[in-house]
């Protein structure tokens, strides 16, 4: 609505010396003088309008930018704190990179706690060493991003996206993480520890060395499309079932 009032004007600005100009010299009643002020001005009013949209385009590409870099500057002064405030403010600034479009962020060694959000979304971000703690975060994209010693305690992650992430070394802690996609990630070393995994999917996973001994809600067929299986802890019922339909099975 601005832009356009802005237009509006600079046309007024245009044709109002043309307007004067026809008043005192007596053209104001001649049947063609709105005819004549606008095919007169025509090519200005078109030229001015342009550099305006350029301009406007211009201005708001640079205040983006300016915007942006505040927003990573404010992750970076609230990495090391760990509180509520510190937390709030963090996801804050992804929700608002979000709205530009941007997913790839700086996370490592930060800290969000009782925080909520839906469809987050933080694919190719670095959160290695982040800690999440009793966070409801559906829906959330993490494809491509790497989480390496990454903490998720109390969370809610139901339908969320690890696609082709890297993982390793990472702890799920009492947390639900049904029809979640760990499709091509590598979760070499991961534990899921009393979590929920109802539906998940690991198609063409690395899940060397993980801990799946004490996951709830997880079957046999979940894990026999998984890309490599060696040394994995499992219950033993789990263990049991594989066996039926994979023999060799983590060796």
């Amino acid at each position: 609505m601005k832009s356009i009032l802005t237009k509006i004007t600079i046309v007024i600005v245009i044709l109002i010396p043309t307007i004067i100009v026809s008043l005192n010299n007596g053209y104001f009643n001649n049947s063609g003088f709105w005819l004549n002020v606008w095919s007169g001005n025509i090519g200005t009013i078109v030229q001015l309008i342009f550099i305006t949209i350029l301009l406007e385009a211009f201005v708001k590409k640079y205040s983006e930018e300016i915007e942006v870099k505040s927003l990573r500057k404010t992750i970076d002064f609230y990495r090391s704190r760990q509180n509520d405030i510190s937390s709030q403010e963090i996801l804050l600034a992804i929700l608002k990179l979000n709205e530009y479009k941007i997913t790839k962020i700086d996370l490592t060694k930060c800290r969000l706690q009782r925080e909520e959000a839906h469809m987050i979304d933080l694919k190719l971000s670095d959160l290695s060493s982040a800690a999440f703690v009793s966070c409801r975060l559906t829906k959330a994209v993490f494809s491509k991003a790497v989480l390496v010693n990454t903490i998720f305690e109390n969370c809610v992650l139901t339908d969320s996206i690890f696609k082709d992430s890297q993982l390793t070394g990472s702890i799920f802690r009492n947390c639900n993480l049904s029809s979640t996609d760990f499709t091509n990630a590598n979760l070499s070393g991961i534990e899921f520890s009393e979590t929920i995994l109802r539906d998940a999917r690991f198609d063409n996973a690395i899940i060397d060395n993980a801990d799946f001994s004490s996951a709830f809600a997880i079957n046999a067929e979940q894990l026999i499309n998984i890309q490599s299986a060696k040394n994995v802890k499992l219950s033993e019922r789990l263990l049991i079932e594989i066996k039926v339909f994979m023999p060799e099975f983590g060796e």
